[in-house]
């Protein structure tokens, strides 16, 4: 592989991992509040319980991004 090859795919690479930073910092910044339970009450996002129904709610984790260092060779 050549040189300018290299540059080219370790440029690609950063752009990616940077794409990859922006879109988790993007998502935390869009974390709802509040959410509907399936009977639709609208309860907080921390609720354990909907107050209306009083089904057993249960937490969506956010899906992680995780980075792994290349190596070219």
């Amino acid at each position: 592989m050549s040189e300018e090859n290299e540059e080219n795919d370790k440029e690609i690479i950063i752009k990616l991992a940077k794409t990859l930073v922006k879109l988790d910092e993007s998502s935390e910044e869009n974390i709802e509040e509040e959410r509907k339970c399936s009977c639709g009450n609208t309860v907080s996002t921390n609720a354990k319980y909907c107050d209306k129904c009083g089904r057993k709610l249960t937490l969506k984790e956010k899906p992680k991004v995780i980075i792994k260092k290349i190596q070219l060779i």
